[in-house]
C-alpha cells in the first residue's frame, strides 16, 4: 500500500479526532469520506473548512498536503506538509512526503533535517533511510549518502533503487569502476529496462574501454529494445528534394543543461524560409532557456508523458521529414521511439559520444576532427556525415561577467583549474595534474565539483605524493551559475579532462578568457577538445599524449605575459571564431540535412523503402 493510500484510508480519518475542535473534526471526517469516493474537489473544500475552525489541524494540513501533492502542485503541498509536521513532528508518512517535496523544490538540506527528525523513531525504516540518502547526496554529503546506502544494501542488496543510487554516488565521487559495477548489477535486476542498460553504456565512456566490445553492446541494445521490425516505412512525405523541410528535434535538454548552448544555434540561426522546426520537449524542466527555445521554434510539443507509440504518432502527424535525436543513451533519451521510424530520415547528433546502435537511425552528424576520415566509420552503426568545420557551435552565456586580468599577474605563479564534471576525473588525470604541480613551484590548483570529505582527501593525497601540498589546493563543490563564472577569475589555465574531454566547460573557460590544455586521444569523446579548440583558433593548445599535456601546461605556466595578453583579447577572439559563428555552422548543417533528404527522395523514386 502506498504512502498516499495509507494517509487517505487511515491517517486522515483516524487522527481527525485529535486535530482540534469538533467542527474541524467533523470536516476532516467528511473530507476522508469524500476522498474514498474520489471527490477530491469537495474533499479539498472540507479540509479548508476544518482549517477555518482549527488552524493547527493536523488532519486538515496533512490532507491538503497529500491532495496537492497528488495533483503535482508541490508548491501548494509543501506548506501544509511542513505545518502538519510542526503539529506532529514524528509523523513518518508526512515527513517522508515533505522530504520528497523539499528535494523537488531544490531544498535537499531541509529534506535531510526533516527526515532526521523522525529517524530515531524509524531506524529500520528503509523508505526513510533511502530518501535520506538521496537528500544527502543532493545536498552534497556524498559520504553520508554512501554510508546510508551501504547500510541499506546489507539488508536489501537486490533493491534496484538502492543499487542505482549507489551508482550515482560513486560516479559523482569519480569512482567510475564502482559505478559501472553497480549498473551491471542493476541490469541483472532489471534486464528488461532499456534505460538501465543505456546508463551502463553511457558510463563506460568515462573510462578507457574496448571500443569493439562497446559497439557490440550497443548493437545488442538496439536489437533488443529498438529492433528493425518495429520500423514503419509507410511515410506519406512528399519526395520533393528542394521544398521547405520539416525538421524535428527530440531532446530532454531544452533547458539549462550543458547541451543547451550547442542546441541554441540550431534554432536561432536556421534558414526559416527553407526549414520549419518542431521541438519535442522530453523533460519536465521548464526555465528561461526552455522559454527562449519555445519562442525560437516554429512548433513546440510537450513529449514528457508520451510513450514511444504516442511520440512516434505525434511526429508522424506533424509530417516530420527529418527527425534528430539529441540525447542518445543519456538521461531522458527517446531512442526506442525512433525505432518506430516516425520520420523518413532519422539521425543522431550532439548528445552522445558513441553509436546509438539503433538500426532506424541512419546517420550521425560529426566532423573530421572527432571522427577522422577512414578511421572512425567502423565504430558506428550509423553512416557518418562530417560537417566542413567543427560539429560544435557554441552560444555564449548571456549573463557571464566581464573578463578580469589574469591572476598570475598578481600572484606571480599560475593557477590551474578544472571545472569539468568530476566523474571525468580519474587517477591517471590527477597524476598528470600532480606532475604539472611538481614542475611549477608555487602553482595552485582550483578544482570545482569535487565532493567534500573522502573524495577531496584522496585527491589531495595523490597530489601530495608528487610534493604538491594541500596549501596549493582549492576545492569547490557544485556551484550555481554566478559563482561558477566568477571562479574563472581565479584561473589562468584550464586543464581539460581525459579520456572524456569537456564540452561546455571548455567553451565557458575560453569565454572567460582562460585558455585550455587538452589531450586528443583516439575515441570520440577524447577528441572533442581538439574539435572545439581548432574551431576557436587555438589548435596549438591541443596535445597528443599525457607527457605532452604535462609539458604544455608547464611551458605556458612560465609565460605569464603571454597568458595576460591572451586573456585580455580572448573573448573577442572567441566571439569572432568559427566556434561561435552560428550562421556559418548552420550553412554546413543545413547542407547536410538537405543532402540526406535528397538521398531519401532518390531512393523513394526508385521504390526503395526502409
Amino acid at each position: 500500500m502506498s504512502i498516499l493510500t495509507r494517509l487517505v484510508s487511515n491517517l486522515l480519518g483516524a487522527r481527525a479526532a485529535a486535530s482540534g475542535t469538533r467542527a474541524a473534526e467533523r470536516a476532516c471526517a467528511e473530507a476522508a469520506q469524500l476522498l474514498k469516493q474520489g471527490q477530491t474537489t469537495q474533499a479539498e473544500a472540507a479540509f479548508s473548512r476544518a482549517l477555518a475552525h482549527d488552524a493547527a489541524s493536523f488532519g486538515a494540513h496533512s490532507g491538503l498536503g497529500v491532495l496537492y501533492h497528488r495533483r503535482g502542485d508541490r508548491a501548494g503541498a509543501l506548506p501544509h506538509l511542513l505545518r502538519a509536521l510542526e503539529v506532529e513532528p514524528r509523523s513518518r508518512e508526512i515527513a517522508l512526503l515533505a522530504a520528497q517535496n523539499l528535494r523537488a523544490a531544490g531544498r535537499p538540506r531541509d529534506a535531510v533535517a526533516t527526515l532526521e527528525s523522525v529517524l530515531a523513531a524509524a531506524q529500520q525504516d528503509p523508505a526513510i533511510a533511502y530518501e535520506l540518502a538521496r537528500s544527502r547526496r543532493e545536498s552534497g554529503d556524498f559520504d553520508g549518502a554512501r554510508r546510508n546506502l551501504e547500510a541499506l544494501a546489507e539488508h536489501a542488496a537486490q533493491h534496484p533503487g538502492i543499487v542505482e543510487e549507489l551508482a550515482i554516488v560513486h560516479r559523482e565521487c569519480g569512482n567510475i569502476d564502482r559505478s559501472i559495477e553497480c549498473y551491471e548489477r542493476l541490469t541483472g535486476l532489471l534486464p528488461d529496462h532499456s534505460r538501465v542498460e543505456s546508463a551502463r553504456l553511457f558510463h563506460e565512456l568515462y573510462r578507457r574501454h574496448d571500443r569493439e566490445a562497446h559497439l557490440a553492446r550497443h548493437v545488442r541494445w538496439g536489437e533488443r529494445f529498438a529492433p528493425r521490425s518495429l520500423c514503419r516505412g509507410d511515410h506519406a512525405n512528399q519526395p520533393d528534394s528542394e521544398r521547405r523541410l520539416r525538421i524535428g528535434y527530440v531532446s530532454a535538454d531544452f533547458w539549462r543543461t550543458s547541451a543547451a548552448p550547442f542546441i541554441e544555434p540550431l534554432l536561432e540561426h536556421r534558414d526559416r524560409s527553407r526549414y520549419l522546426v518542431t521541438c519535442y520537449h522530453a523533460s519536465r524542466h521548464d526555465d528561461e532557456v526552455t522559454r527562449r527555445f519555445r519562442e525560437q521554434a516554429d512548433r513546440w510539443r510537450d513529449a514528457t508523458d508520451l510513450d514511444d507509440e504516442a511520440l512516434s504518432d505525434m511526429a508522424r502527424s506533424d509530417s516530420i521529414d527529418i527527425l534528430v535525436d539529441l540525447n542518445g543513451h543519456t538521461r531522458g533519451g527517446r531512442l526506442t521511439a525512433f525505432a518506430r521510424c516516425p520520420a523518413p530520415v532519422q539521425l543522431a547528433y550532439l548528445g552522445y559520444g558513441a553509436s546509438t546502435g539503433v538500426a532506424a537511425i541512419e546517420y550521425r552528424i560529426t566532423d573530421r576532427f572527432i571522427d577522422p576520415i577512414g578511421e572512425a566509420d567502423r565504430w558506428y552503426t550509423e553512416k557518418l556525415i562530417r560537417l566542413p568545420g567543427s560539429m560544435w557551435c557554441f552560444a555564449p552565456p548571456r549573463a557571464a561577467p566581464v573578463v578580469r586580468a589574469a591572476p598570475v599577474a598578481v600572484r606571480g605563479a599560475p593557477t590551474f583549474g578544472c571545472f569539468n564534471n568530476f566523474a571525468k576525473v580519474g587517477a591517471e588525470l590527477i597524476d598528470a595534474w600532480a606532475a604539472i604541480g611538481a614542475q611549477v613551484p608555487g602553482a595552485r590548483f582550483l578544482l570545482v565539483g569535487v565532493p567534500e570529505g573522502e573524495t577531496r582527501l584522496q585527491v589531495a593525497e595523490r597530489f601530495a605524493r608528487r610534493g604538491v601540498g594541500p596549501e596549493r589546493m582549492a576545492f569547490h563543490g557544485r556551484v550555481g551559475p554566478e559563482d561558477y563564472y566568477g571562479l574563472y577569475h581565479e584561473v589562468d589555465v584550464a586543464l581539460d579532462s581525459f579520456p572524456y574531454n569537456g564540452g561546455t566547460t571548455t567553451c565557458d573557460a575560453l569565454w572567460m578568457g582562460v585558455p585550455v590544455v587538452t589531450l586528443a586521444g583516439t575515441s570520440t569523446l577524447e577528441r572533442s577538445g581538439l574539435s572545439l579548440l581548432t574551431a576557436a583558433g587555438l589548435a596549438d593548445w591541443v596535445t597528443g599524449s599525457s607527457e605532452e599535456y604535462v609539458a604544455k601546461a608547464v611551458s605556458v605556466a612560465g609565460q605569464p605575459q603571454r597568458l595576460s595578453a591572451l586573456r585580455s583579447g580572448m573573448r573577442a577572439r572567441i566571439a569572432a571564431s568559427n566556434l561561435c559563428d552560428g550562421g556559418r555552422f548552420m550553412v554546413g548543417m543545413e547542407q547536410a540535412l538537405r543532402d540526406m533528404w535528397r538521398m531519401w527522395c532518390e531512393r523513394r523514386k526508385h521504390g526503395e523503402r526502409p
